[in-house]
């Protein structure tokens, strides 16, 4: 169980979910150290293709670089042993004590990852599936998908004019054809 909750520490009423800080590209090594600690911990993560040295590279990224989430009690647990590890820089803090990240928002994440923490993209939204374009000059257009990045783009491998086009368009501009 690295990246996620577990059920007995997620059924006591008293438990919330906090924000940290991670220092800089670090966030690795505070999960690691959270988990070492036994605090219940989630940072998820997300599959990002980039272009590196003339090559398309896909890689594991942190959904929210720098951040991510502990659950604690503050009342029982020694939560500013959080601000002491390794890795983190602190708890997002407010007025009295740590920040509470509002009901039903760690959930909601979780609900659109897998096990690992790993962000599940839209169903059918692989390389090579078979999409349209429904909005824009292009609308109506068939084409193959060919990579997404992590900014919401789509490269699209598109048949126009008894020819094949490579574009890039904004994800929500396509759907996926049955």
């Amino acid at each position: 169980m690295t990246a996620l909750f577990n059920e007995t520490a997620r059924s006591v009423g008293t438990r919330n979910w906090y924000a940290f800080r991670s220092l800089a590209r670090q966030e690795g090594w505070a999960e690691a150290n959270l988990k070492r600690q036994g605090f219940v911990h989630f940072l998820p993560k997300v599959v990002v293709t980039k272009r590196h040295a003339r090559r398309y590279v896909t890689q594991r990224e942190w959904l929210f670089p720098r951040y991510g989430f502990v659950l604690l009690d503050l009342a029982q647990d020694p939560w500013r042993s959080v601000n002491g590890t390794y890795g983190v820089e602190r708890l997002v803090m407010g007025r009295d004590g740590p920040q509470r990240v509002p009901d039903g928002v760690i959930e909601a994440i979780q609900s659109v990852t897998d096990t690992d923490g790993l962000f599940v993209p839209d169903a059918g939204f692989i390389p090579g599936a078979l999409i349209r374009v429904c909005q824009g000059p292009l609308s109506g257009t068939l084409g193959t998908l060919q990579s997404l990045d992590g900014r919401g783009r789509v490269d699209l491998l598109l048949s126009l004019m008894n020819g094949q086009v490579r574009t890039t368009v904004a994800r929500e501009h396509i759907e996926i054809v049955a």
